[in-house]
């Protein structure tokens, strides 16, 4: 019997722990960029928000959850890595220790949170699921809650090596954006779009992200 996808996805992580821990103040450096102030003008420093109660899924070293944590957010974790959560504890964050598709995380969270921010972490589950996964996202926020995703581009295309090495910069730039929308169409259906920008990632040799921001609608 094949491993399902988060079997896998957490395998690799496990035995990736250590690489990220080593190159996590380099990421931290590039958080302090275009992403940094987009993750605080457009998902945090909401001004009818005065305390943000903020979900963490697939929060890794907490780089993020530490950036959210500094703004005076109550910051909640959430990571399928053992390595990761074990460090999340360390530091003092709340930890939901579960694999997020099947945890029965507890009623009291249900529209508790006013943002989930979702870092590298949608492309973990087959796309069958996403609409069951920005459902379950969906029901743990408030009305009027935000959610903030960003991916790495190539994640969703099992091709997308081959494709880069043969394409100039133009083309690429353009099967991006497509890769893109494929996303936005499956978040739309739950939410309503604000804000959204593409980034380059230099630490990770110029990988194109996107990242946007969702509203719960009310």
């Amino acid at each position: 019997m094949k491993d399902d996808w988060i079997t896998i996805n957490r395998n690799a992580y496990i035995k990736a722990a250590p690489f990220y821990f080593n190159r996590s103040h380099k990421y931290e450096l590039a958080d302090r960029g275009l992403l940094g102030h987009f993750l605080l003008e457009q998902f945090l420093l909401r001004p009818s928000v005065p305390v943000p109660t903020i979900l963490d899924l697939g929060c890794g070293t907490c780089r993020r959850a530490k950036i959210m944590r500094n703004t005076g957010a109550s910051v909640t974790v959430l990571d399928f890595c053992p390595p990761f959560i074990r460090y999340a504890k360390r530091n003092g964050f709340e930890c939901i220790d579960a694999e997020f598709k099947t945890a029965e995380i507890d009623l009291s969270y249900h529209h508790y949170f006013t943002g989930v921010h979702c870092g590298s972490f949608l492309h973990q589950f087959p796309p069958k699921d996403i609409p069951f996964i920005l459902n379950k996202i969906k029901q743990l926020l408030q009305p009027g809650g935000f959610l903030f995703v960003g991916e790495p581009i190539e994640k969703e295309n099992k091709g997308w090596q081959r494709v880069q090495k043969d394409i100039h910069s133009q083309e690429y730039h353009y099967k991006t954006i497509q890769i893109r929308d494929w996303w936005i169409r499956r978040i739309n259906r739950f939410f309503t779009l604000r804000s959204l920008i593409m980034d380059v990632d230099v630490i990770a040799e110029g990988k194109y992200w996107w990242n946007g921001v969702w509203q719960v609608r009310i």
